[in-house]
């Protein structure tokens, strides 16, 4: 091959007769300008390369083939119509060939009939690649439908005021938050999925050309992030999203999650949490009258009528969510996994309660040798990055083992709950910063069906 041979000289160039150094760099620039002169249209200069000291027919086709593939497409990619730094040596070396140059390049490589073929074929897919290829979207909110998950207790209530993730995120909250803690906290034994379809106003994509509001906190059917009446009042009830970081846990999601991030990084498939508003969701219950084990909290009851009513939330009454301010997200339950199913634990309550005294009392009776140790049993502890009576959690930080625990629940959930699709493809947390004063901007209606809410919230 014509790589070979050239690569066989190049090896010999230290011996060669004026440097093989200073003979690839000269042919190297050749090699641009005639590349230069084929994408203007004018025809490269004759005898281009030609008379260089110490040259051999072979070396001058792999210097002035080796340039281009190396540098020359990188720094002018303009000049190389059809390659990238990717192309292969043979597409670099076909490709002057047809150029017409008149220096070492006008000699026919081989198999240049195949070559010919297969570059007509490859024209002909990207044409039929491009020609069915989905438009880009048009400007503006769409409608996105993808998977939530709440880890929670055994109490149920709908899916307002409330903060969300994505299976990522899910579980970063429960090795952060829930699992550190003996029992569990909140009583949480369960993940719960939801098919979720979101679109949000007109309003403020206008204002940020983001699908994504900022994320706000909720806690016990309020939300406790200051500005969350600025932001109803100003765009309507729009779903927020956050990244979180993965200094705490290593959870990646299986598509770009974060638009803040350098490309490759793992960042930019970190953990997302969501924050979906409803009805009145400035008041909630107070501090002092929340009771976070019971599974019987009435959210509302601290929630005047008129306050319902003005200002209702973004969950949509009936049909999917359209982008009216009162009708961003709609939702279905999509089926649960039980924490200890998942883990592998048969009762959490001996798992973590009386596991220790029937240990000590098998050994009292002579059941376990004497040199038998019994341990308390915890999910996972933080200090030694392991459980004891549990390998599940073992490494937070360990991305190999933190994707497996993952594909366990998907697994699950595929199993117990076949109806829905295994994977929906979940969009891109890119909200930016919410700018100085804009609350106080006039709002932009400008693409949306004006809606009767704007003139009677609070």
């Amino acid at each position: 091959s014509w790589r070979s041979a050239g690569a066989a000289a190049g090896r010999r160039g230290p011996s060669m007769e004026g440097g093989w150094e200073q003979h690839h760099v000269i042919l190297g620039r050749a090699a641009d300008l005639i590349a230069q002169s084929v994408s203007v249209g004018r025809a490269p200069a004759a005898g281009l390369g030609a008379g260089l000291p110490g040259t051999h027919a072979d070396q001058d086709i792999f210097a002035v083939i080796d340039q281009p593939v190396d540098d020359g497409v990188s720094q002018h990619p303009e000049w190389y119509m059809g390659l990238t730094s990717g192309s292969s040596f043979k597409d670099f070396q076909f490709s002057l060939w047809k150029s017409g140059a008149t220096n070492c390049t006008s000699a026919k490589p081989c198999n240049s009939e195949a070559l010919q073929e297969q570059s007509k074929t490859d024209a002909a897919a990207a044409a039929t690649a491009a020609a069915e290829a989905p438009p880009p979207p048009p400007p503006g909110p769409r409608t996105q439908s993808f998977y939530m998950y709440r880890a929670q207790s055994e109490a149920t209530y709908p899916l307002e005021n409330i903060n969300t993730a994505d299976l990522a995120g899910v579980f970063w909250y429960l090795h952060n938050e829930v699992i550190v803690a003996t029992p569990r906290k909140y009583k949480i034994d369960r993940i719960k999925r939801y098919k979720v379809t979101v679109k949000n106003t007109w309003e403020f994509w206008n204002a940020h050309k983001r699908q994504f509001s900022a994320f706000v906190a909720y806690d016990a059917g309020g939300c406790t992030t200051p500005v969350c009446k600025d932001i109803y009042h100003q765009y309507g009830f729009v779903i927020g999203c956050q990244v979180q970081p993965l200094s705490v846990a290593g959870y990646l999601g299986r598509h770009q999650t974060n638009w803040q991030c350098k490309a490759g990084q793992d960042e930019c498939r970190a953990p997302i949490w969501y924050s979906l508003p409803g009805p009145c969701p400035a008041k909630g219950i107070p501090n002092g009258a929340i009771n976070p084990n019971s599974v019987n909290l009435d959210v509302d009851k601290y929630k005047s009528a008129e306050c319902v009513e003005r200002m209702p939330g973004g969950h949509c009454k009936a049909g999917e969510a359209n982008g009216d301010p009162t009708c961003t997200y709609s939702y279905e339950e999509a089926g649960v996994v039980m924490l200890d199913e998942l883990v592998g634990i048969g009762s959490y309550n001996e798992f973590w309660n009386t596991s220790y005294t029937t240990c000590a009392n098998n050994k009292a009776q002579h059941l376990l040798p004497e040199d038998h140790i019994c341990l308390h049993n915890k999910e996972f502890d933080l200090q030694t990055d392991e459980g004891v009576g549990t390998s599940f959690w073992n490494g937070k930080h360990d991305t190999a083992k933190c994707t497996a625990r993952m594909d366990k629940a998907r697994q699950l959930f595929k199993e117990k709950f076949p109806q829905f699709p295994d994977h929906l493809e979940e969009p891109a947390c890119e909200f930016d910063m919410y700018y100085g004063g804009e609350f106080d901007w006039k709002i932009n209606h400008t693409g949306s069906a004006l809606s009767s809410w704007w003139d009677n919230r609070m």
